[in-house]
């Protein structure tokens, strides 16, 4: 059964909003233990657009921050699969107040 989220826009449509980006990889040249490689995975633009502004509209229970965060969670644990297969050692980060479910990659 497929369940049905509305996005509250009708200015943007379903298509954009689940469209898929590459993997945001960020490197925080720090030398102490928050310092290193992070991987993300991040929805289309319109899907960030309509949770940055869920989020200024004070609506933290809104349709599409919970996509958003089924999607990047989802993907987030995929990679972390893929990462330990190819013999990566990688931990979940889940500060969701400073970015979105990211991986930390340790070597």
């Amino acid at each position: 059964m497929r369940r049905s989220i509305s996005l509250e826009s009708p200015t943007i449509p379903q298509a954009t909003l689940l469209g898929w980006l590459a993997p945001k990889i960020e490197i925080d040249h720090g030398n102490d233990e928050m310092g290193g490689v992070f991987v993300d995975w991040r929805p289309a633009d319109a899907l960030t657009g309509a949770v940055a502004e869920s989020t200024m509209e004070g609506r933290p229970d809104a349709p599409a921050i919970q996509l958003f965060m089924a999607i990047a969670t989802s993907m987030r644990d995929a990679m972390i699969g893929i990462l330990h297969a190819s013999g990566f050692n990688v931990v979940p980060v889940d500060d969701y107040a400073m970015r979105p479910p990211t991986i930390h990659v340790l070597r």
